[in-house]
């Protein structure tokens, strides 16, 4: 059996957004919008390079850093006859639900976490006490990063790792981007940031097939 990089989603419809916490930071204020068709949207400010600079994410951990790999893809396992499990867009009200029955089968995932959906500190926490992996979906959910200017690229994976520092103390060097979108220059950025882009070779294409019952 070809080993499978499988796709799935977990949609967001949290209403209580997580939210930066600024002060003694350097940076500038991050705060919700309302929900919009159930999903809670935080707005994010502009970060000059002085805000990076002071903010000096390069003291924070960063996991399963390999430099080698970055700027690279991948498609698929590297052992046979296994399956990787990823969810995409959350977390959401069913990442709880998800988590539970992942413990209770056994089985370790790697969540794509986008920022702007409201994220929630303690569902990030028990995804790593559970062992899973965290990675990042860059902060929005952008239909297309190749469409982007190098700065708005910047912007979404900076406050992403901003994100992951504020609330666990290391962030990612694993990144999926929006519908699979990264070549050219956005993947030569990723990999000028450290990431390694990670795609799939099987969507379960939940998200077309609701109810449950469907899937």
């Amino acid at each position: 059996m070809a080993p499978l990089l499988i796709q799935s989603k977990s949609k967001t419809n949290l209403t209580t957004p997580w939210q930066i916490s600024a002060a003694g930071t350097g940076l500038p204020a991050v705060s919700p919008r309302p929900a919009v068709l159930g999903l809670a949207i935080v707005d994010i400010p502009p970060l000059t390079a002085s805000h990076i600079a002071s903010d000096n994410l390069r003291r924070v951990r960063r996991d399963h850093f390999r430099p080698k790999n970055r700027g690279r893809r991948v498609y698929d396992c590297t052992q046979r006859n296994t399956i990787t499990l990823t969810f995409d867009d959350g977390p959401s009200a069913q990442t709880g639900p998800l988590l539970d029955l992942l413990h209770q089968e056994g089985f370790r995932a790697t969540f794509f976490v986008n920022g702007e959906h409201g994220t929630s500190p303690s569902i990030l926490r028990r995804g790593i006490d559970q062992v899973h992996q965290l990675a990042s979906h860059t902060w929005g959910h952008l239909e297309n990063l190749d469409l982007e200017s190098s700065e708005s690229m910047n912007q979404q994976v900076m406050w992403n790792k901003i994100m992951y520092r504020d609330i666990l103390g290391f962030f990612p060097t694993y990144m999926r981007s929006s519908h699979s979108k990264c070549d050219g220059a956005c993947l030569a950025q990723m990999g000028g940031l450290g990431y390694i882009v990670v795609m799939w070779n099987l969507d379960t294409e939940d998200w077309k097939n609701h109810p449950a019952s469907n899937i």
